[in-house]
């Protein structure tokens, strides 16, 4: 039987299907600038707001895990500085795939059948969620997206989904989903679509964002390889990628 999200938030560990592949941080204060206390007893906390954050994937492209690399604000791998950012806007950070750093949630890949195959499994860990829950959806390898864009993603809408369009093409890295959206994904893959990005764009009751006319398309830029990372990097990281 599934639990609730509230008892796995408030558990250190929760088994699924027979086997433990999703845990939860230890109710200590978290890592960051935030520096807050456990945040079930935070009222900047919503329990309906998710931050999903993908950080599986081979990254043979890059050669390196990309969930490891540094964003553009620090040193911290990028998957760590997500969850900051969840905190942020007062999301429960979930990393589905590999663990990095201290997420509120994690939820281990275990069917490996790519991003779509990784949310899917996601919601179905999580299977008393709320009708009214909301899901922000990012990849890794957002290495420069910030609070300002998050913000705007979030902003109160009555859609399915949000997603931004940048260069006039629909950028599914940094998405929001409603309960029903997921809802629509899972059953896009399970009629055999494998593709995130086809599923998501298949949502009707969905709301398109012009990240251009926002100023906001450069903190929606991803990197798929050494020299997209590198262009990206403003400050000086200790990871280095050999060419």
């Amino acid at each position: 039987m599934h639990r609730s999200v509230m008892d796995i938030l408030r558990s250190r560990t929760v088994r699924l299907n027979g086997s433990t592949n999703a845990s939860v941080r230890d109710p200590a204060p978290s890592r960051g600038d935030f520096d807050r206390s456990w945040f079930m007893d935070s009222p900047q906390i919503h329990t309906e707001l998710f931050l999903l954050i993908l950080t599986g994937g081979s990254s043979e492209r890059m050669g390196t895990a990309k969930a490891g690399l540094a964003g553009i604000d620090g040193d911290l791998p990028n998957a760590e500085r997500l969850v900051g950012l969840a905190h942020e806007i007062g999301a429960v950070a979930v990393q589905l795939g590999e663990r990095w750093g201290s997420p509120d949630i994690h939820i281990d890949d275990q069917p490996r059948q790519g991003p779509l195959g990784a949310l899917i499994h996601a919601y179905e860990s999580l299977k008393d969620i709320s009708v009214d829950s909301r899901f922000v959806i990012l990849a890794c390898d957002l290495y420069r997206i910030s609070r300002r864009e998050l913000e705007v993603l979030v902003e109160p809408r009555s859609a399915d989904a949000v997603m931004f369009r940048v260069s006039g093409v629909v950028n599914w890295t940094a998405v929001l989903l409603s309960t029903p959206g997921l809802a629509q994904l899972s059953e896009s893959f399970k009629s055999g679509n494998m593709s995130l990005g086809r599923a998501i764009v298949s949502i009707e009751n969905r709301v398109e964002l012009n990240g251009d006319q926002l100023g906001l398309s450069d903190g929606l830029l991803d990197a798929d390889d050494p020299l997209e990372y590198k262009s990206q990097r403003t400050v000086t990281s200790p990871v280095v990628l050999e060419d």
